[in-house]
């Protein structure tokens, strides 16, 4: 009998369990993960969780007992130290455990600057159940909180403190808010957004030192010689993915394990998924490692097909989505920063979608509080159909017409 073994027990390692067994896989399924909690989810962490919308139950994917009913032998506080991929067989300190098919699924680390006083107590990463719940305890009406990064987490973070009560400074390197993830309108308007609701930012900066008081956070220097007085420090800098098992294996790495188009290493017997796996997309033309739900699923499943010679599932277009305030953003696609932009609505209204295009082909979407909009434009952006781009703008025409035409 097989005997398949997961590196961890996130969002893509769970997956990989579950689908194993729904595609018949009889053999030993063993989900190694390295956290004491039972699988959860965790992008409620930097948004609902931090406010106490959304309770600690909630965040499960799977409890324990749930697991052991389909015969998944989940083991928690479990950190694989070696892959013997001669040997087929994976190492922790005190036991080892053979394998007929490998699944890494070990995901990323928040990444901590070389900053001097990053050691601080109060300076913390939003990574881990735990994390969360560190951050969650400091949160209270007045407390100054200083975030270095204004992507996603650092935006989600800087909106769930400042309805905490918070006085919330962003400190970002470049020119503009989701720099590297968003075109500049988009930028723009969610710097606006967060200025009118008294988020403070600063753009072109960066942090000198971090000070502090009998070993905890005091203020963040910065480079222009600005203070600011500081509670909570949040380094929200980007992820660092998890990939050195596979770097001592031998494995091709670059920033992350590299797979092919089902998800396979280059030895048939592992497979990387999930925020740790690079994989080459054909419409960016470059190798890309996906931090995203639907792409950890999807992945799961591509991987737990391969192993079991199952029907892959069907292609599925990336796709995320942010809570910040009253915000809703969801995003479709992957866009290029040549890409061309389509604006729908108004950008005033808080209602809007941002196409972007190449050649006339749709290749993302970008919605704003207008999710019946976005399931549509979903659909147009995966379709890759030439479309009157120009005629996308009026809204007097609903999109599901250019579904029909």
């Amino acid at each position: 009998m097989a005997d398949a073994v997961i590196i961890g027990a996130g969002q893509a390692g769970i997956q990989a369990a579950l689908s194993l067994r729904a595609m018949g896989f009889d053999g030993r399924v063993r989900l190694l993960g390295d956290e004491a909690a039972a699988p959860y989810q965790r992008p409620p962490l930097s948004k609902g969780f931090l406010l106490g919308k959304v309770a600690e139950s909630e965040l499960l994917l799977r409890s324990a007992h749930a697991l052991s009913g389909q015969a998944i032998e989940w083991l928690g506080q479990t950190r694989v130290r070696r892959i013997n991929r001669p040997g087929r067989s994976v190492e922790t300190d005190t036991q080892r455990f053979s394998y007929d098919a490998l699944i890494i699924a070990t995901g990323g680390r928040a990444h901590r600057p070389e900053i001097e006083g990053a050691s601080l107590q109060g300076v913390e990463t939003l990574r881990s159940i735990d994390d969360a719940l560190r951050i969650r305890s400091e949160l209270a009406p007045g407390k100054r909180l200083v975030i270095l990064g204004g992507g996603y987490i650092g935006l989600e973070v800087a909106a769930a403190s400042t309805q905490a009560g918070c006085k919330v400074v962003v400190v970002e390197g470049a020119s503009r808010v989701l720099c590297r993830v968003a075109p500049p309108a988009l930028s723009q308007f969610f710097e606006k957004e967060h200025r009118a609701r008294g988020v403070e930012i600063e753009l072109s900066s960066t942090i000198s030192r971090i000070v502090g008081t009998d070993g905890k956070v005091s203020a963040v220097e910065l480079e222009s010689d600005r203070v600011l007085p500081a509670d909570i420090v949040l380094l929200a800098t980007g992820l660092i993915a998890n990939d050195e098992l596979a770097v001592t294996a031998g494995l091709p790495c670059n920033r992350g394990i590299l797979v092919n188009e089902w998800a396979a290493t280059e030895d048939p017997r592992i497979f990387a998924i999930g925020d740790v796996a690079v994989q080459y997309h054909a419409q960016t033309q470059a190798w890309v490692r996906m931090e995203s739900v639907a792409n950890a699923v999807w992945q799961g499943k591509m991987a737990a097909s391969c192993v079991t010679s199952s029907p892959p599932p069907l292609p599925e277009l990336p796709w995320f989505w942010s809570d910040q305030f009253d915000i809703k953003l969801q995003i479709a696609g992957l866009s290029h920063p040549e890409d061309e932009i389509i604006l729908r609505g108004d950008p005033g209204d808080a209602k809007f979608c941002m196409f972007t295009a190449r050649n006339g082909v749709l290749t993302s979407v970008s919605a704003v509080n207008s999710p019946g909009e976005f399931l549509v434009a979903k659909r147009l952006v995966a379709a890759r159909r030439d479309l009157p781009l120009a005629a996308l703008r009026d809204r007097s025409v609903a999109l599901k017409q250019y579904l029909l035409d």
